[in-house]
């Protein structure tokens, strides 16, 4: 008897994961877009070993999850790492909500990349101890399922574009209001920390009033932007003064730490 042809819309089965494959996807998940190098510190974060020790192994579980449909793999640049994001079966073996990842530009993807730095060096203890982070993939997630079902209870009261929610802060530059979330946020010792990256050279009324919105937010402790210019680095020491939030908010120059920064070659 003939079978009936396969609905390629039909989710497959989901692939048997260890530990480590689990772990992986769950970084990854969370991160616009990774470099070998990046799940390389991870698995040297959480073995305990050295990051040119973890490169061979991270080679081979990223082909092997690329295998299995978990991961895509796509070179950017003439001898330069190729990325890698999590697929809709990847989402879907890990029990992930989350949308599929995207990058629109080269200053997305270089501060993407930079972002996946960032939550390994919260991972290393580079901002003290943590009971968790969230990303803003995961923070845009959360608040964007949170007021679905907001909009579900109480149709006439879900949040507009400009307003503020749990996961997110509400800034205001030149009269237009609009919904900001950092790069992630981490808490210790009972405290909610926002960490925010700052790659380029940004107007002052947009910093300023980012600013603002950290100063006044209760649902974070602290905030500590780490910008890479240093022009901005002191424009925005300045502002916090003006605003009068230095015990909320924190200006530190972004870097790298020294080791990961020269595995990655970035």
């Amino acid at each position: 008897m003939n079978q009936p042809p396969d609905n390629p819309d039909t989710p497959g089965p989901i692939p048997q994961l260890d530990a480590r494959d689990s772990m992986i996807l769950t970084y990854i998940a969370g991160q616009q877009l990774v470099t070998r190098d990046h799940v390389g510190a991870l698995l040297a974060s959480r073995e305990g070993t050295d990051i040119q020790v973890s490169r061979a192994p991270a080679e081979m579980r990223t082909k092997h999850l690329v295998a299995l449909g978990l991961l895509a793999r796509q070179p950017i640049f003439h001898q330069r790492p190729a990325i890698y994001q999590i697929t809709c079966p990847g989402l879907q073996a890990i029990g992930s909500n989350l949308p599929l990842p995207a990058h629109e530009s080269l200053r997305s993807l270089q501060h993407d990349l930079a972002a996946g730095w960032l939550w390994l060096a919260v991972l290393r203890g580079a901002f003290g101890p943590h009971e968790y982070i969230l990303t803003r993939r995961q923070l845009v997630g959360q608040d964007l399922a949170t007021r679905r079902q907001d909009k579900q209870a109480a149709p006439s009261t879900s949040l507009g574009e400009g307003q503020a929610s749990p996961f997110s802060l509400r800034t205001t530059t030149a009269g237009s209001a609009r919904r900001h979330y950092p790069d992630l946020i981490f808490t210790t010792n009972g405290r909610t920390v926002a960490v925010e990256l700052l790659l380029y050279t940004i107007g002052r009324d947009r910093l300023r009033s980012t600013i603002l919105a950290y100063g006044q937010d209760h649902s974070t402790t602290a905030a500590i932007l780490l910008p890479q210019p240093a022009e901005t680095a002191q424009l925005l020491r300045d502002l916090v003064a003006e605003c009068g939030y230095h015990d909320r908010v924190q200006v530190d120059p972004f870097e790298l730490t020294p080791t990961l920064a020269t595995a990655a070659g970035w």
